[in-house]
């Protein structure tokens, strides 16, 4: 667990999750795809070894780059919420309506997204997922052979990311339990298995991606603090739990909104050691920082949007220098606003670096 009084990971500079895919594996223009076949582009024989080649370019970006702590950039994952629903009790072959026939979807936060985003977030294909049909459960790890080929070819810190139980929750049609807290917290205990697998595994930092706790803040609200707090209960690593607007690519309009401050608040009652946050796209200002309680921040300093340029090192280390007035340097990181999946690999390699490197000059500055 992270501990305040060492500042072993001051301005720890590190991908939220996923990293560029490259064009060759993956058709991006269909990353909701029920059909592998449709976002794969390499046959099945031999997409294992193609996927551990896009690990390689990921893992050799991040450390050419300088990145504390390195990732395996999602490469085997099509989605990040997805590569999870293969726990048991949950039939992953039928999808039924998530919010029930003839339901409207909503969201907390569509008020402050453009009307063009809302229509997206309320597709009829986003209305589908996987169907809850007996109890939760863990039959084994889901992604501890991920991080293995991860730490095998890298001496950096390593980091992985888990679904998170509200986030899960929310995306998937229940027909067991009848009532969101008892799935919530089924979901918690189970991915609690899978994060304590991964641990004993040697992973440095797990994260638990959690955007439903902004998103779906009022279907969630209630169980979210305990639920996380059981998903990491008797964990022997470093934990933190991501938030986030959405991938830039999919909502281009982002606001600051009240719901994001109360997302942090309940992540910051857990026992969770670090919040990751969304934080130069929306336009947020140090004072959000406020509601971290005594956590850990992992602060999203890179803009993602497609059209977004390179930023500039002296543009990062003014907006992790600011943020200085509010936290000790021992409790900041410096990252991505969220995953980098979608950009060009040549334009997200020269945003880490710009990150790496202006981690480096404010620890100088810092006389660290």
């Amino acid at each position: 667990m992270w501990r305040s009084d060492v500042p072993y990971d001051t301005l720890a500079t590190q991908l939220v999750g996923s990293y560029a895919k490259p064009q060759w594996l993956v058709d991006l223009s269909k990353p909701t795809a029920i059909d592998q076949s449709e976002w794969w582009r390499v046959p099945p024989e031999r997409l294992p070894a193609a996927q551990d080649d896009a690990v390689l370019l990921a893992i050799a970006d991040q450390e050419r780059a300088g990145l504390d702590y390195v990732t395996d950039g999602e490469q085997r994952r099509q989605s990040f919420s997805g590569y999870f629903m293969r726990l048991g009790g949950i039939d992953t072959e039928n999808w039924s309506d998530r919010y029930g026939e003839g339901a409207r979807r909503t969201s907390d936060v569509a008020d402050y997204i453009s009307i063009r985003d809302v229509s997206r977030l309320r597709t009829g294909m986003m209305r589908m997922g996987p169907t809850v049909i007996g109890p939760i459960r863990w039959e084994g790890p889901l992604s501890v052979a991920d991080l293995e080929f991860l730490r095998r070819h890298t001496s950096r810190r390593s980091k992985v990311t888990v679904i998170g139980p509200a986030t899960l929750a929310v995306r998937i049609a229940d027909r067991y339990y009848g009532d969101m807290g008892r799935l919530m917290l089924a979901l918690a205990d189970a991915l609690n298995q899978e994060v304590r697998a991964l641990a004993a595994a040697g992973a440095d930092l797990i994260q638990i991606d959690d955007p439903e706790l902004h998103f779906n803040q009022s279907r969630v609200r209630d169980w979210a603090t305990e639920a996380l707090s059981r998903t990491v209960a008797g964990v022997e690593a470093r934990t933190a739990a991501h938030i986030c607007y959405g991938y830039a690519q999919n909502i281009a309009s982002k606001r600051v909104n009240p719901a994001y401050a109360e997302a942090m608040r309940m992540i910051a009652a857990s026992d969770v050691d670090e919040i990751s946050i969304e934080y130069e796209q929306p336009g947020h200002e140090p004072d959000v920082l406020e509601h971290a309680g005594e956590k850990a921040v992992i602060l999203g300093l890179l803009n993602l949007a497609p059209e977004a340029p390179v930023e500039r090192t002296e543009h990062i280390i003014a907006r992790a220098r600011a943020a200085l007035e509010v936290l000790p340097p021992e409790r900041l990181r410096l990252a991505p606003d969220c995953g980098m999946w979608f950009l060009p690999r040549e334009r997200a390699q020269r945003k880490i670096s710009a990150l790496a490197a202006a981690s480096r000059a404010l620890l100088t500055e810092l006389g660290l």
